[in-house]
């Protein structure tokens, strides 16, 4: 099941041209963190109106990948996650968010996330994967 997740984050960023980027968090969407401890994070992924909602889960999960990557963490968990919907009457824009909060594991449990697979399934989407490439170092 989870080897499907990845492969579809994967197929649907790669189609996700005229929407939200997976970027740092702007006025338009993206990702942001919260750090809450030294292996917890609050992740959010959000998207505008013109970008398919479950996409807002795609980017939360991939940064979560890129957060346990560059912190030398093989995998990841899932503790919580929720969807929200707001509309802002300014931009007269629909934005989606999934807030995530994640922890970050040395060893799978085996309902964890290994970070390396999800962050190489979903880089192949990105019209510039060598962009993403260059951020990350994976230590584990």
């Amino acid at each position: 099941m989870k080897k499907f997740a990845v492969l579809a984050m994967a197929a649907v960023l790669a189609g996700c041209s005229g929407g939200t980027r997976y970027q740092a968090m702007t006025g338009d969407g993206g990702y942001s963190e919260v750090k809450l401890s030294d292996t917890m994070y609050e992740v959010r992924g959000r998207v505008n109106g013109s970008t398919a909602t479950f996409i807002a889960n795609n980017y939360a999960m991939l940064r979560a990948s890129e957060i346990a990557c560059l912190n030398g963490y093989r995998f990841f968990r899932v503790l919580d996650d929720s969807m929200d919907t707001v509309d802002n009457r300014i931009k007269k824009n629909r934005f989606k968010t999934s807030f995530m909060r994640v922890q970050l594991v040395k060893e799978n449990s085996g309902t964890d996330y290994d970070a390396k697979a999800v962050m190489e399934s979903n880089i192949k989407g990105f019209k510039s994967p060598a962009d993403i490439r260059e951020r990350l170092s994976c230590t584990y």
